[in-house]
């Protein structure tokens, strides 16, 4: 009985720290400013929360439904895949937004004398079992020598010598249509976030 309650006390833990960084760092805002809307059901800012709680606690949704009363958002697995599927939120944009706080709030903490930097990796991110994975490419390994099936990813990151906090990405396929293994979705509609990116 008492690993039961320790667990306990460890998730709830967890949950408050969890929300006390989206209170601090308004999250909820980054996701209007995302365009992250509410449809029906529970707001885009209660499923991003509880996304990211059964991350520091170790489950999966399967996992928290099963628990029961326990679950944080109760019988709405359909809600969270509807909303990881929704192609109008700009993900780019929301994880700008927060990491601009964070870098802020971390910047104020450091001395005036250490120097803070942007920094732009180029790295390969190897899929060799991605056949269907849409624009995936054959790619070049510079580290290597050798092509691969995968995407080049490009990151911008912030770091003060001590603390490296990401601030957009993109996953890069080949221009060339011979190197590609499968094309766009047609019908993903090309005005949206999903379709531009």
């Amino acid at each position: 009985m008492n690993t039961i309650s320790e667990n306990m006390a460890f998730e709830q833990e967890f949950i408050s720290s969890v929300k006390s960084f989206f209170t601090r760092f308004s999250v909820g805002s980054a996701l209007k400013q995302a365009n992250a809307y509410k449809n029906r059901g529970y707001s885009p800012f209660s499923i991003v929360l509880y996304l990211v709680q059964l991350v520091f606690m170790g489950l999966g949704m399967y996992r928290d439904s099963v628990c029961g009363e326990k679950s944080i958002i109760k019988k709405s697995r359909d809600a969270v895949y509807r909303f990881m599927r929704c192609s109008h939120i700009n993900w780019n944009t929301f994880l700008f937004c927060v990491a601009i706080n964070v870098c802020a709030w971390t910047d104020a903490l450091t001395s005036d004398e250490r120097m803070s930097a942007m920094v732009i990796d180029d790295t390969m991110n190897h899929r060799p079992f991605g056949k269907k994975v849409e624009l995936i490419s054959r790619v070049y390994d510079h580290s290597d020598k050798k092509y691969k099936r995968g995407f080049r990813s490009l990151f911008l990151g912030w770091t003060d010598g001590a603390t490296f906090l990401p601030l957009a990405f993109r996953h890069m396929s080949s221009s060339d249509k011979k190197n590609r293994y499968r094309e766009s979705d047609d019908r993903t509609d090309s005005r949206t976030c999903g379709g531009r990116a």
